[in-house]
């Protein structure tokens, strides 16, 4: 089972999940209007996170991070992380294996909301990339500080890998 996994905790790690928790705003109706919903899937297969390297022509080229995306009108978050899954990898991913982690208010430059799942695979995907990203890696916590990312995404990592069923 996955939760007996031992994740290993860094010093640094207590730093990741302070700025994670910051990330969270407290808001309410009157001051946080969000301009559009996204969602990532940290898709998870023995042991180990599916992430993706941004491509050139993406903004933040070079950075990794989960396959995933905003919602488009009539989407539930689950049918827009079900379509930017497959999209991005096409890997066919159902609504009843995602596991929300988090759902984040960010105030950004724009407000907006931001929700977190994790799915356990239980086969490995064959994985073909779009022009969006030019590189995957499967990945443990203990190689995925070598990668290039937004320092919340490893909290988030660290995090779905202590909630993960």
């Amino acid at each position: 089972m996955f939760t007996t996994l031992n994740v290993k905790l860094a010093e640094q790690d207590t730093v990741f999940i302070q700025k994670y928790e910051k990330m969270k705003v407290q808001t309410n109706s009157d001051n946080f209007k969000p301009v559009f919903e996204s969602a990532g899937c940290l898709l998870i297969y023995e042991k180990k996170i599916l992430l993706l390297k941004r491509s050139s022509i993406e903004d933040e080229p070079g950075l990794w991070g989960f396959p995933g995306g905003k919602r488009e009108v009539g989407e539930t978050p689950k049918e827009a992380l079900i379509r930017e899954v497959k999209e991005e990898t096409t890997i066919i991913i159902y609504k009843n294996k995602l596991n929300l982690v988090d759902k984040l208010d960010v105030r950004t430059n724009k407000d907006f909301i931001y929700r977190y799942y994790t799915y356990i695979l239980d086969e490995k995907p064959n994985i073909t990339l779009t022009q969006e990203h030019d590189e995957y890696k499967w990945v443990d916590e203990t190689n995925v500080r070598e990668l290039k990312m937004h320092t919340s995404d490893y909290a988030k990592i660290e995090l779905a890998l202590r909630n993960a069923p």
